[in-house]
């Protein structure tokens, strides 16, 4: 939506976003530690469970061995994922053993660090002799421009803006580790839609060419998230570069297409992803 309005003037551009954003509020996914609370996936069948007699079982498209011992394992899909509810079509087995490989892996998730307390979403993180918290205000002007501030106590530490509102809150992730912090915002403005990552306020976009830097977690505890340039996504882990070259990877989306953006756990991430017009559903982490 916010795309489609190059061209028209920036007064009318600003009224059209925050009439649509007041409208798709209720659809406004609530920030966390993971971009957006996700509903659960179909339950995977239990270890007892056997396939039926001749059933053909799932075959992965692609298992490499990657970067820091990390494994990609993708398997091809018959057409785009459908929604309401997920479900996704593997050439070969099903969903449902698929969904069984790493079921335990993907169930340990990161707690929910989101906060609305005094009206503004926030984010808060373990930080040193206390926490951090991330805090979105939109100013009561027209536009209605956006800005997230990053304090430590009453210590302002950092402040970036975020651009309009839309119907998906900037706040995307707030994270700490090894004396370093990490905030990730979504730019939406009439010309950009993007991540912005920044690590102790320096902007990963800048250093390392990234067009849109999304999906930042801890992976096995180490510093993990991807990175498009000129319609190639790939990731950096640890900050080794990983190259993926999806065309896509479905992320920050609103609604019911919340169902496809990426699924952080602790250990892997699991997304759907796009090449040359064919679909994946993709495991990364690290597997044993």
């Amino acid at each position: 939506m916010i795309r489609s309005l190059i061209g028209v003037p920036s007064y009318a551009r600003a009224a059209i976003i925050l009439v649509v954003a007041l409208v798709l509020f209720a659809c406004t996914p609530a920030a966390s530690n993971s971009p957006t609370p996700l509903p659960s996936l179909p339950p995977a069948p239990t270890p007892s469970t056997s396939p039926a007699p001749g059933a053909q079982q799932p075959r992965l498209a692609a298992s490499r061995v990657l970067l820091g011992g990390l494994r990609l394992e993708e398997y091809a899909l018959r057409q785009e994922p459908d929604l309401d509810p997920l479900s996704f079509l593997p050439i070969e087995g099903t969903q449902e053993q698929v969904l069984a490989r790493h079921a335990a892996q993907r169930s340990a998730t990161f707690p929910d660090r989101a906060s609305f307390d005094g009206g503004n979403p926030s984010l808060w993180a373990p930080w040193t002799n206390g926490t951090l918290v991330a805090e979105l205000e939109t100013a009561d002007a027209d536009p209605p421009l956006q800005t997230v501030e990053l304090r430590h106590g009453d210590q302002v530490l950092f402040s970036a803006p975020a651009g309009l509102p839309s119907p998906v809150l900037p706040l995307q992730g707030l994270w700490t580790f090894d004396g370093h912090w990490v905030l990730e915002i979504l730019m939406a403005t009439p010309d950009v839609w993007a991540g912005q990552i920044f690590v102790d306020g320096e902007l990963v976009n800048k250093d390392r060419g990234c067009e849109d830097a999304f999906g930042f977690q801890l992976l096995a505890g180490a510093p993990f998230y991807f990175c498009q340039r000129q319609g190639l996504i790939g990731a950096v882990f640890d900050g080794q570069e990983i190259d993926l070259r999806y065309n896509q990877i479905p992320h920050y989306q609103c609604c019911s297409g919340t169902v496809l953006n990426p699924r952080q756990a602790m250990d892997m991430v699991s997304f759907f992803a796009e090449h040359d017009a064919a679909w994946y559903y993709v495991e990364l982490g690290a597997f044993e």
